[in-house]
């Protein structure tokens, strides 16, 4: 990473990160390590970004679990080799950069997808992955969103890889 620019770094940072996550999930150590990392990230994001830390760590989050919902290994669109450049995408649109109708499709999506997700209390999506959930047909309606917007999501993506990404 020696010469490269503040952004080029942070990218790289956050690609590593999002490895390491992607790898081996247990044990104490590796989560003290991601923690670790995690803080490092949104210490240079804070720098990079010119906020405060609270915020970059919120934003350094984000990142990653939009990372999470591109990838193919989590049943995303993009491999490996498109992971890079949509991550460098995520973090210049993080920046403020809005120049890519795509990304900015995609984040709007992305920001309706966490507001559902924040209606759909825990203890029912923990129901509903046992198979036990109560039949409540405004949660299956707040699930047939999520799926909507998941696909919205993943199109916008795509359409940003189509144009050379």
């Amino acid at each position: 990473m020696t010469g490269a620019s503040g952004l080029e770094q942070f990218v790289a940072m956050l690609l590593e990160n999002h490895e390491d996550a992607l790898g081996d999930g247990g044990g104490l150590v590796h989560r003290f390590r991601q923690e670790q990392a995690h803080r490092l990230a949104a210490r240079r994001y804070a720098e990079m970004a010119e906020v405060d830390r609270r915020v970059a760590a919120r934003t350094v989050s984000r990142l990653h679990r939009q990372l999470w919902l591109i990838d193919e290994r989590m049943g995303g669109v993009f491999g490996r080799d498109q992971i890079e450049p949509a991550a460098r995408a995520l973090v210049v649109r993080s920046l403020g950069v809005r120049d890519d109708s795509a990304v900015e499709e995609a984040e709007t999506a992305y920001a309706q997808l966490e507001e559902i997700r924040r209606r759909i209390p825990l203890a029912w999506s923990w129901k509903r992955a046992r198979g036990t959930e109560p039949d409540d047909e405004r949660m299956r309606g707040l699930e047939a969103e999520l799926d909507v917007l998941g696909g919205r999501y993943r199109a916008a993506w795509l359409r940003w890889a189509g144009k050379g990404g």
